[in-house]
């Protein structure tokens, strides 16, 4: 494990541009900083041309308990909040069950990609219909940020955006023609569409976004429309909420900062998370008649405007990365990234940490957190752990090498380019039984560093349960977590030294040494939901082997194919321990051990170690075999000719090892 340096170093990492968000600056730190501009359209076009690497094929080794479902090269995914893009149906009732896919997907032509749009495949219980390597788009047209789900008659919907929102049915999901239903909205500038569909009447509830320029500035508005009768009439028709409108600056909430629940005990709900107002969940109990407000955390300035307004301290607030579910009993469960934020000046610019934060849970038996009020960075780091009223330990940067060491210096190498900041970057949440919420966070592994030196994000699981004993939701402590982790989630303090705090509860989920160089972002948590303390689930994410995002150019300069994974578990968990010989957490590297590849990354030559002989053959990500060989030993082997990128080094006996050319 290298020797990594303190966080009061002060340095400047890239972030990424948001609508409506001011400019992100850094300083000392009380700073850990990153410079931004996020006053800008969204839309995703304006993006520099870039060299092109051309890679659709599918990953030649499998992966552990885990399928491909396709593949895209533009990779921007969402600018806040996930949006429900996978969606599991009840019947009929495989091993697996029938599941459909989307997601917003492009491998032609970047930067324009003249085919993007709402990439769609369907899992019939056994396999993916379609081969991912020929995903293509639903729409005939350029469009994209797809939000889908199915219906209580077994059909499925899609809603996407280009200039204004664009509906879709199939009668029969899997089956059939896509039928392109007409969808009238207030705007024709109305975008990033998020729909949720109530299984006990079928209505459908549709939530976008206007975003309008005035002048320099940017301001956004919500809008929800509903239909009763599979989308023929709409009423509500695009209209605001009176308890969002008026009651926060009209730059609050932007692009993809709403995130719907899995509608559930005839309630259905929605969150808004934004750094710039507070984070509320709207809820309705009559089919979207009525809409109660509910406020998780609460910003301490209330109308508060960055253009016009500061702050007077630092102070912990949402990301805009969340999950909200809703139980049994109806009751709303949130969980959402914060992160240290300072606007100590007007005219759109504030400084953040994204060493300070992790991820918070909430739900309506609690009470709201109060602006400073147990979110204060004004103290230092072990008051600020004392104080907190978050019963969730807080999921910083993992780190393995057991004494909580800042990851790579305080963060100078932390790739921290995707749109939310925070070290939770991606969170989504869902219920598998009554008395279980599963929940998905993408973050750092110190452990896994991308070819260019950036710590790669990756994605952790946990579980909360309701205990009986105490009277409340808490993290399930009792799973089984990787070998290989110390067993810390780590801080800093004020001054740079680390801090540790015990995590007994967390599973990092891509720990299979085929994952050596993935970024894994965008994970979405689906369940097979059961009344006993046991469930299947998924998690579906998207990965890659270069860190951050091709689109904003700043880490990742180039476009590369992106891998939309399904890991699934398809055994039971009980007792909340999860069964050692199904989620692999077998330490890998007794296996990784028969067979060395090294160094890695290389550029001209690598050198091939097998404890037992064995056929040979060398991968790259196509599928294409480039060269074979026998290993009695050791075998050195020139790979100067090879094209930067992954490669796959795999054995007769069933070993496979990954490398990478620089």
């Amino acid at each position: 494990m290298k020797k990594l340096l303190l966080l009061a170093a002060a340095f400047a990492v890239t972030f990424a541009a948001v609508a409506q968000k001011p400019v992100a600056r850094t300083q000392d730190y009380k700073s850990v900083v990153a410079t931004a501009n996020m006053n800008q359209d969204l839309r995703g076009d304006n993006a520099p041309a870039l060299p092109v690497k051309v890679s659709k094929g599918m990953t030649a080794p499998a992966y552990d308990q885990e399928m491909e479902v396709m593949h895209t090269m533009y990779d921007l995914q969402t600018n806040s909040g996930l949006s429900n893009r996978f969606y599991r149906f009840t019947s009929p009732r495989e091993k697996y069950g029938h599941i459909g896919a989307t997601c917003t997907g492009g491998v032609e032509s970047s930067p324009s990609f003249p085919d993007r749009g709402s990439f769609y495949n369907y899992f019939d219980g056994s396999e993916w219909v379609i081969n991912p390597a020929e995903v293509t788009r639903i729409e005939e047209q350029r469009r994209g940020w797809p939000t889908y789900t199915g219906d209580n008659n077994g059909g499925e919907w899609l809603a996407s955006h280009s200039a204004g929102i664009d509906l879709y049915h199939r009668e029969v999901a899997g089956q059939g023609d896509w039928r392109e239903v007409a969808y009238p909205v207030s705007s024709a500038e109305n975008t990033w569409p998020r729909m949720c569909i109530n299984p006990e009447t079928g209505t459908i509830h549709l939530i976008e976004c206007e975003q309008r320029s005035v002048g320099s500035q940017y301001e956004n508005y919500i809008y929800y429309s509903r239909s009763t009768d599979g989308g023929k009439t709409w009423d509500p028709q695009g209209e605001q909420f009176p308890q969002i409108e008026g009651h926060y600056s009209p730059i609050a909430y932007a692009a993809d900062d709403y995130i719907w629940a899995t509608p559930r005990a005839g309630v259905i709900a929605f969150a808004l998370l934004s750094p710039t107002a507070d984070a509320i969940i709207m809820k309705s109990t009559d089919d979207g008649n009525t809409w109660e407000k509910i406020t998780a955390w609460e910003h301490p300035v209330p109308m508060f405007d960055y253009y016009t307004m500061t702050l007077d301290d630092t102070c912990m607030a949402p990301t805009g990365a969340g999950g909200l579910a809703i139980d049994e009993n109806g009751m709303c469960h949130l969980m959402f990234g914060v992160c240290a934020v300072l606007f100590a000046e007007t005219g759109g610019s504030y400084n953040y940490f994204p060493l300070w934060g992790g991820m918070r849970y909430w739900n309506e038996d609690m009470d709201t957190y109060a602006g400073y009020e147990g979110l204060d960075m004004s103290q230092d780091f072990e008051t600020y752990l004392a104080e907190l009223k978050c019963e969730m330990p807080i999921a910083y940067g993992f780190c393995f090498d057991g004494d909580a060491s800042a990851v790579h210096g305080g963060g100078i190498d932390v790739c921290s380019y995707y749109r939310t900041f925070g070290p939770a970057r991606f969170v989504d949440i869902e219920m598998a039984g009554p008395n279980r919420l599963l929940c998905a966070v993408s973050s750092w592994d110190e452990r896994r560093d991308s070819p260019e030196g950036f710590v790669m994000t990756q994605i952790y699981l946990t579980s909360y349960m309701f205990s009986d004993e105490d009277d409340r939701w808490e993290q399930d402590t009792t799973w089984v977590i990787d070998r290989n982790m110390a067993g810390y989630l780590c801080g800093w303090t004020a001054g740079g030294e680390a801090v540790e705090t015990d995590w007994a509860g967390w599973y990092r989920m891509n720990s299979s040494y085929l994952h050596e160089y993935d970024e894994c972002i965008y994970p979405q948590v689906i369940t097979q939901y059961s009344d006993l303390d046991a469930a299947n689930f998924y998690v579906f994410y998207m990965m890659d082997s270069q860190c951050g995002l091709a689109l904003d150019g700043e880490d990742q300069t180039e476009y590369i194919d992106n891998t939309i994974m399904m890991y699934y578990n398809d055994r039971e968990f009980n007792g909340g321990k999860i069964p050692e010989e199904y989620l692999g957490i077998n330490d890998p590297v007794e296996e990784v051990a028969r067979m060395t590849v090294y160094p890695n990354p290389a550029s001209d030559m690598i050198t091939i170690e097998l404890k037992d002989a064995s056929n040979v053959r060398v991968y790259n990500v196509l599928g294409q075999v480039m060269d074979s060989f026998k290993v009695n030993g050791r075998h050195t082997l020139n790979v100067a000719s090879y094209k930067p990128g992954v490669y796959f080094v795999s054995t007769e006996n069933g070993l496979t090892q990954k490398f990478i050319v620089k």
